[in-house]
């Protein structure tokens, strides 16, 4: 049942997407520089996610994708929030945390390629952690501005919080619980990149209702 029901909600996750990859894509080329980001991002983890959803179905290994699904994420969402934040001090603490981050995940395959075909708990939280704190400085910035990427940037922090915590707790777990234990953590993961897709849907309603800043 547990099984089904994440099936129908991983597919809702994937509508979701698709329908905020055709809302940002619209006119993309008039459309200001975060939002052309936002839409690489979107349709970049639509890719992937599609590719790992045929090749699931295809019951293949598609545990390599989830590297390049952080990866990307990290990329790209550093490059968003570089191109949103304005106070120098953060933009220069990304250009810091970008190369220094791949750094380390170089230095970490190059020392256990192995994991390359394994679902990596290190490389989820060294590509998550300076996101979170990316989207933490978006939202100390838009305190006294317009909730630009408001939604946008609270749905990611949920989902990056739960999905991190999900992740890090799987394999403890998997040794205390069951089988069945485990496909509840995904379930609540799926539930929760929902919610994310949510919040996106959100924000670009409300822009597109106020108008899209330009």
């Amino acid at each position: 049942m547990i099984k089904l029901v994440s099936e129908i909600f991983a597919d809702i996750g994937y509508l979701l997407l698709l329908i905020n990859c055709i809302l940002l894509g619209k006119n993309i080329l008039k459309k200001a520089k975060p939002y052309k980001v936002f839409f690489a991002y979107n349709l970049t983890m639509f890719i992937i996610q599609m590719t790992s959803k045929v090749l699931f179905t295809l019951k293949m290994n598609n545990l390599f994708l989830s590297h390049f699904y952080f990866v990307f994420q990290f990329l790209l969402l550093s490059y968003f929030y570089y191109v949103l934040l304005e106070v120098q001090f953060q933009r220069k603490i990304i250009r810091i945390a970008l190369p220094t981050t791949l750094l380390l995940l170089s230095i970490h395959y190059a020392i256990e390629p192995e994991l390359f075909f394994a679902f990596n708990l290190f490389e989820v939280f060294i590509s998550t952690l300076p996101i979170v704190v990316f989207a933490v400085f978006h939202l100390y910035n838009l305190l006294n501005k317009e909730h630009y990427f408001y939604y946008t940037t609270i749905g990611l922090l949920i989902y990056l919080y739960g999905s991190t915590f999900l992740f890090l707790s799987y394999d403890l777990i998997m040794i205390v619980g069951d089988k069945q234990t485990g496909k509840y953590t995904w379930f609540f993961n799926i539930c929760l990149y929902v919610v994310y897709q949510l919040f996106i849907l959100k924000d670009l309603l409300k822009q597109r209702k106020n108008g899209i800043r330009t």
